[in-house]
């Protein structure tokens, strides 16, 4: 729900709590002003009739269907009263019993006591409640409406730095190294907003070049080290003078180091993704892509006796960077060969416009499925492994909107890894 029809809907709901009060107010207002005003009139035909009948004009000629005034014979104790209240009487014009407002006074006139008896129709309480509640109705409907059209026209006046702000967020790339620089706003609300995300902005623009810095300057100076140590040991592996012992400590050495440069280029690699460095789009044709990667892994299948079957269809197209692609497919290649059976194994590669499937024989790992694809996490039986393939991965298919999933069907002694596109 958008802002503006947050503040209509609560200003609607406070404007009807309020007319709903101010209704009741009325009503009971109103009611005490016609009761007030209908008192007044009664007591002052009282007064004109006794002035009346001062001047000698009988009593008897005064009375009709709503004055009664009878002469009291029995005096006794008698005293000046009045009362004034709510009763229904039958109503000449409208033929029907309807709610009369009544004074009843005894006062005497010259030596004579006389009973007055004045009724006075009055408003219907319902009617006069029918009355506000269609007023209040009638007002609250065009209160809405005009708050409604009000507050759409002026939002867009009101909030447009905001909408400018939002803009300029959407259009904000940390890669390109460019800080926000926001309009300014007369709004004290979005000036401070605009001055937070200018700042928010710059930093991140600054940390994430240091980061990339960080990171090319990691790759660079590490890699120089790790070919002088390589090729240090290589002299040695070469040098005859070596005995068995410490020609396997050499080789050790060297697989460490193989490692470590593996694990370097994978972070890396990893590090890249993570700053969306990858962001040449283009059209990928995936078949031929996978055809040339099993071509090139041709002498490993028969190495390690791996039997491979593909099922590819050829009009699939993604919108990609060629770098993440091939990484993807050369790692889950990579990995269904690593977790394969040590002989007559297979790897099977199907490919459509929905997904790819690539599955292999292998035995179940002893690691959840969870942490499988989590940075380091790797089956105890596999030394060799760095344990970073599968992050690369997940965190391809995370930053390309791809959905991965992992499944060992037990019954086959098979792994399988889906991409959905």
């Amino acid at each position: 729900m958008k802002l503006v029809q947050k503040f209509i809907l609560f200003y609607l709901l406070l404007s009807l709590v309020v007319l709903s009060l101010g209704g009741v107010y009325y009503y009971v207002t109103f009611t005490e002003l016609i009761d007030k005003e209908t008192d007044y009139e009664l007591k002052s035909q009282v007064n004109q009739l006794s002035r009346f009948i001062d001047k000698g004009v009988p009593y008897q000629s005064l009375n009709d269907k709503n004055i009664q005034i009878n002469r009291i014979t029995d005096t006794l104790g008698i005293q000046v009263t009045h009362s004034l209240y709510d009763t229904m009487a039958y109503h000449g014009p409208s033929k029907e019993v309807i709610h009369h407002r009544k004074i009843n006074k005894v006062t005497q006139v010259q030596d004579q006591w006389y009973r007055f008896q004045i009724f006075e129709s009055v408003v219907e309480p319902l009617d006069t409640f029918y009355g506000t509640f269609k007023a209040t109705a009638v007002v609250f409907l065009l209160l809405s409406v005009l708050s409604v059209l009000y507050s759409l026209f002026i939002s867009k006046w009101l909030l447009k730095p905001f909408h400018h702000t939002l803009s300029k967020i959407k259009d904000f790339n940390v890669q390109t190294s460019t800080p926000l620089v926001m309009e300014p706003s007369r709004t004290y609300e979005f000036e401070k907003l605009n001055d937070f995300i200018e700042n928010m902005t710059n930093r991140t623009v600054r940390d994430y070049n240091n980061l990339k810095e960080f990171s090319e300057n990691i790759a660079h100076e590490i890699r120089t080290p790790l070919a002088i140590a390589s090729g240090k040991l290589d002299l040695l592996i070469q040098d005859k003078n070596q005995d068995e012992q410490q020609m396997n400590w050499i080789v050790q050495a060297q697989n460490a180091l193989n490692k470590v440069s593996k694990i370097q280029q994978s972070l890396v690699t990893l590090s890249r993704i993570e700053n969306e460095e990858f962001n040449q789009s283009t059209n990928i044709q995936l078949k031929p892509l996978i055809e040339t990667l099993c071509l090139e892994k041709e002498d490993i299948f028969e190495l390690k006796d791996i039997h491979l079957k593909t099922l590819l269809s050829s009009d699939v197209t993604l919108q990609n960077d060629p770098v993440l692609i091939e990484v993807l497919l050369h790692n889950l290649l990579q990995n269904a060969i690593k977790h394969n059976l040590p002989a007559d194994g297979f790897i099977d590669i199907q490919l459509t416009r929905q997904s790819f499937v690539i599955s292999n024989s292998g035995a179940q790992l002893n690691t959840s499925t969870a942490d499988l694809m989590k940075r380091f996490k790797k089956n105890s039986a596999q030394s060799d492994s760095i344990g970073l393939g599968l992050s690369i991965v997940k965190k391809i298919c995370e930053v390309s909107g791809y959905t991965l999933t992992y499944e060992y069907f037990s019954s086959q002694a098979t792994h399988q890894i889906t991409i959905r596109f």
